[in-house]
């Protein structure tokens, strides 16, 4: 079965990535009926998507702090998908997680 833009959910920790992901998406998938849904991971509390797309929590951080590093709200993005799950990241985060 094919997959339609309200079965997709995008989320980074910060509402400053998701505003511009939401700019970059085709009309279309803005329409409110059927539209793929954007959000920070504190305002996904009890939602579930069956494919979702999360940008890693430390891709906006370039020195991490405690707060940066727990692993609180990366749990609560990775678990709000049915099926499938996409991680994206800078490709500093690797090494940050390494040191």
């Amino acid at each position: 079965m094919p997959l339609a833009a309200n079965d997709y959910l995008i989320s980074a920790t910060h509402r400053i990535i998701n505003n511009p992901v939401m700019e970059a998406l085709a009309g279309g998938l803005r329409d409110p009926t059927n539209c793929i849904r954007i959000d920070s991971s504190e305002r996904l509390q009890g939602l579930e998507h069956k494919l979702l797309i999360v940008v890693h929590p430390l891709s906006d951080v370039m020195r991490p702090f405690s707060f940066d590093l727990e692993t609180d709200r990366l749990c609560v993005m990775a678990s709000r998908h049915r099926s499938d799950l996409i991680v994206i990241s800078r490709d500093h985060v690797p090494a940050m997680l390494d040191s």
